[in-house]
């Protein structure tokens, strides 16, 4: 036993801390929130908002909800099907509800990300900045969105394997979590140029090249093949979304929306002070430009595939109107965690470190407290 901490020390140190920061989250959320005004909610519920009443709906009955209206039925579109298998799978096979089900696998896969996170720096650079990036990795303002009926911990963590044997070069594996990745969220398509980017790498042999090809194609088919047949139309959730009331998508210049509600913000300062603003444009623009310039900058201080997949990651968000969930859709750039963790001067880090951990309280209570989280 004493030989096995030893060997795994940092593992669980990582899990220590984890747990801690998830069990913070939680009881600071159940401290805070108004019972005596919402007399219904319980310390689970609070955590069910918005989006997870999508996954829960295809869990229980598929993409033809018989309760539902036709638009939320076609809504649900919007949303590949990894997940809500797995909630209703652990559901069924165990006493859980579907709720408890989908938070606890968004925090087992999240737990998952930290540790292959871990183990990605320590293998790019050293252990000093692993434990540093997988501690703001869980410190991000939307890191409270792993601990939801939402799809961030089981997509950062397939996103964070892959880059993991894309680097042990076990392409096969690479290739398979692609496309569970983007059987999970849409914005799995944002891996494609590292995967071309492979495919034309020489390193790499023509038969793991074409296992990057053919496993993201199947992802996308398995996908276009649920929009086929219960909608008629293979690119149904594209068009859904471009329709939706309140999705309203359609593509714009890349980054215009969020230089534009900076710009809005610098000549109206009372702006800042007007919450729904905030968290509907102004946060959303704030952390989409802070991904970008940190994503820049580690152009020069980290291996092309990652500057490529979070480049991809940011334009393939801002090229979208009304982001208001943009700031939510930044936590998938990860290598910003590994840029940021090459800051050697400690005030600087220190001062990271307490912001993140500031803004992810406030906006835990946000999104806990029933206003709009992203």
């Amino acid at each position: 036993m004493k030989a096995f901490f030893k060997k795994n020390r940092e593992y669980i140190f990582i899990v220590c801390v984890f747990i801690l920061i998830k069990a913070f989250l939680f009881f600071w959320a159940d401290f805070n929130f108004n019972y005596s005004k919402y007399p219904g909610e319980t310390a689970i519920s609070i955590w069910d908002r918005w989006d997870s009443r999508a996954y829960k709906t295809i869990a229980e009955f598929g993409y033809t909800a018989p309760n539902d209206p036709e638009d939320y039925q076609k809504f649900l579109s919007h949303f590949p099907p990894l997940y809500p298998i797995l909630i209703k799978t652990l559901s069924s096979v165990t006493p859980l509800s579907l709720v408890e089900s989908g938070a606890l696998i968004s925090l087992t896969c999240a737990l998952v990300a930290s540790i292959y996170l871990f183990k990605l720096v320590k293998k790019e650079f050293d252990e000093k900045k692993a434990y540093v990036t997988t501690f703001l990795f869980n410190l991000y303002p939307m890191a409270y969105f792993t601990g939801t009926i939402y799809t961030e911990g089981l997509f950062l963590m397939l996103v964070i394997m892959f880059f993991y044997y894309v680097r042990k070069e076990k392409y096969l594996v690479a290739a398979i979590l692609v496309g569970l990745s983007i059987l999970t969220r849409t914005s799995g398509i944002v891996l494609l140029p590292v995967i071309l980017y492979l495919i034309f790498s020489k390193k790499v042999e023509l038969r793991n090249k074409i296992n990057l090809m053919i496993f993201p194609a199947v992802g996308l088919f398995i996908y276009f093949m649920i929009n086929l047949y219960y909608y008629g139309d293979l690119f149904f959730f594209q068009k859904e979304y471009a329709q939706n009331l309140f999705s309203g998508k359609h593509l714009i210049v890349p980054f215009s929306e969020s230089f534009n509600t900076v710009k809005g913000m610098a000549f109206r300062m009372s702006s800042i002070s007007d919450n729904y603003f905030m968290m509907t444009n102004g946060w959303n623009a704030i952390f989409v430009f802070f991904g970008l310039i940190i994503s820049l900058i580690g152009i020069r201080l980290l291996p092309s595939i990652y500057s490529i997949y979070s480049l991809s990651s940011l334009i393939f968000i801002s090229s979208y109107s009304w982001g208001i969930s943009n700031a939510r859709y930044t936590y998938m750039a990860f290598p910003m965690f590994m840029i940021l963790s090459k800051i050697k001067n400690r005030t600087a880090i220190t001062a990271i470190f307490i912001l993140f951990a500031t803004l992810l309280l406030y906006f835990t209570l946000q999104f806990t407290g029933g206003a709009w989280g992203f």
